[in-house]
């Protein structure tokens, strides 16, 4: 169509006003996330009172308004900025969920930063003259676009296509500038298809873009000419780019435009634009003020409150779900690690409730997310509550089993344990003894700790021979002459007669007492030695009685033990469903009080 102009199309004039008010923030916003996002934000607040030049029917603005408040509530309409600006600043190209054609070129200038199309834009080593100086007028062509001359950029981009042809780049931004600066219908037509053409199978983002521009002219043009064939044209195109990658969010909003001109597509047009939607909430601004949606406004409002209904549901389940598991918790607070952690989740599902009675899209479908990550939290919470909670009942049962086994197994060892605190007893006055009275030792050879050298013990000799016996002989043959020079004495004072009449008898035993001194010693000493051997004798004796039987009571006692803990954990298995060795091992740390242990045995 010769005759058509683009200026006249409300839907190319939209767009052009959406580029002109983010070309400021764009151009001075420094990095280029800090542009899209006051971009952004600029077009957003400017949609409710959007005035565009030969506009055919102004009053669907307030009609949109009216939606767009069913949507999202004037009072959070910043807070809605501010998730729309996050999310752009997280991913640039998210900015096409506000407007979809509007950052092409600045979208294009990020991706060149790309490794797709900086490898291409930077060239093969070994390239001809022409295609290296093509490149380099292409970058002119670049600079000048930017700073706005863009009569100068047109002459440097066909400049560089003559030398090159094969530059979808230059292709795809003389597209650009005739679309948005010159509004030349068939030029930028063709420069697109040829960028298109140039593109495929070397750059996806290009060849996506071209053929949604190419969809794009062709169909505003059919629009004004009402050419079947070309409304055809074009949305073979864009499926052409939207089959070459379905996820991008670009070609999807483009495909569901596409469709608007064909009542037969409309519900194919209305299921893809809930599903997009549904995956990216922020396309709900941009359809509400499309003005390729003017044939299909009524059917919006279907889906609007369609997607409210959903998100309503979604909700009340969320809801239902929130509520029983918050009952379930509330019995179980003495289970729980971090009582806190309720108190902070049961606030956010107040705030949440209150979102969702507001009754608009944005904060049911708000609600239903935060819903569902409440659940999810609370879900988890429940998760850990039933561990803990299944945790202390098998540790009371274990802790209940290992005190019953420690009584039985202490009553049925009490005999063995008697005999063991004897044993004990023994040795320790055995030890007294041999250290008080210690044995002979021949000399003995051992090894050092530590090492292979070998060190001599030289022999020793027992108390007998020692210092010790001579003191006993001494101090007991002094005792034993005291005691008979007493006997003397007493006899003496009871025969002082008889004894005054031979004094030189008493004055015989009292030197004949003074030389058995020596005897009295070794005889005494004797008994001594005797009497402290039989001792050592006897002990060794009853310590090597109580060896043996201790011993064979030990065979008796393990034998004992593992039937009684066999017996216990099987108490343990048919309370708790574990295996015999887990079971077995709950009551070793049961019994050991290590109940620690148990979280990590628990089935």
């Amino acid at each position: 169509m010769s005759n058509f102009k683009l200026e006249y199309s409300i839907e190319y004039n939209q767009i052009k006003e959406r580029r002109r008010l983010a070309k400021t923030p764009m151009n001075t916003g420094g990095d280029s996330s800090t542009g899209f996002v006051n971009a952004v934000a600029a077009i957003i607040r400017q949609m409710s009172s959007e005035k565009l030049p030969n506009d055919s029917a102004p009053d669907l603005l307030s009609r949109r308004n009216a939606l767009f408040a069913k949507v999202i509530t004037s009072e959070n309409l910043e807070g809605i900025i501010g998730e729309v600006s996050s999310s752009v600043a997280k991913s640039v190209v998210n900015a096409c969920a506000i407007a979809n054609f509007s950052f092409a070129e600045y979208l294009f200038w990020f991706e060149c930063e790309g490794a797709e199309l900086k490898k291409f834009r930077m060239g093969a080593g070994a390239e001809d003259s022409s295609v290296k100086l093509a490149r380099t007028i292409r970058r002119r062509a670049e600079e000048s676009y930017k700073q706005g001359n863009f009569t100068e950029a047109l002459k440097l981009f066909k400049e560089a296509d003559e030398k090159f042809p094969g530059d979808f780049t230059v292709h795809y931004q003389l597209g650009l500038i005739n679309f948005f600066e010159k509004a030349d219908y068939p030029v930028a037509l063709d420069y697109f298809r040829k960028a298109s053409k140039y593109s495929q199978n070397k750059s996806k983002h290009v060849f996506i873009n071209a053929m949604i521009f190419t969809g794009l002219l062709l169909r505003l043009c059919a629009q004004a000419s009402s050419d079947a064939n070309m409304y055809s044209e074009s949305y073979q195109a864009i499926v052409q780019a939207y089959n070459s990658d379905p996820s991008n969010i670009f070609s999807i909003y483009a495909l569901v435009q596409a469709n608007t001109f064909n009542a037969a597509s409309k519900k194919e047009s209305l299921n893809l634009l809930k599903d997009l939607v549904k995956r990216e909430k922020f396309f709900n601004i941009q359809i509400i003020y499309d003005r390729a949606f003017d044939p299909l406004l009524d059917d919006v409002e279907s889906l609007y409150d369609s997607l409210l209904g959903d998100a309503s549901n979604l909700v009340s389940q969320n809801f239902t779900k929130i509520d029983e598991l918050l009952e379930n918790l509330s019995k179980s607070v003495k289970f729980m690690t971090i009582p806190a952690k309720l108190a902070a989740l049961k606030k956010d599902y107040e705030e949440i409730k209150k979102m969702a009675e507001r009754r608009n899209c944005f904060d049911v479908i708000a609600a239903n997310e935060k819903s569902a990550a409440v659940l999810t939290s609370l879900n988890d919470f429940s998760e850990e509550v039933k561990k803990n909670k299944a945790y202390f009942e098998i540790r009371d049962l274990i802790e209940t089993l290992a005190k019953r086994f420690n009584e039985e197994y202490k009553e049925s060892i009490k005999a063995h344990t008697k005999k063991e605190e004897k044993y004990a007893a023994l040795k320790a006055g055995l030890a007294e003894v041999n250290k008080s009275y210690p044995v002979a030792e021949h000399e003995r050879t051992v090894k050092k700790k530590n090492s292979d050298a070998e060190e001599v013990i030289p022999a020793t000799v027992g108390w007998v021979h020692g210092k010790m016996f001579v003191a006993i002989k001494f101090i007991s043959g002094c005792f034993a002459f005291t005691f008979v020079l007493a006997g003397i004495f007493i006899a003496y004072l009871f025969m002082r007669e008889q004894f005054e009449q031979r004094m030189w008898v008493l004055i015989c035993l009292v030197v004949l007492n003074l030389f058995f001194i020596p005897i009295y010693g070794s005889v005494l000493a004797e008994i001594y030695y005797v009497y402290v051997e039989n001792k050592r004798k006897s002990l060794l004796h009853s310590i090597a009685r109580l060896e043996r039987e201790i011993e064979l009571n030990k065979n008796r006692i393990n034998e004992y033990d593992k039937n009684l803990r066999e017996k216990y954990s099987n108490m343990v298995i048919e309370h708790i469903k574990v295996s015999k060795f887990t079971a077995s091992q709950m009551l070793d740390a049961g019994i050991e009080g290590s109940f620690e242990k148990i979280k990590a045995l628990m089935p």
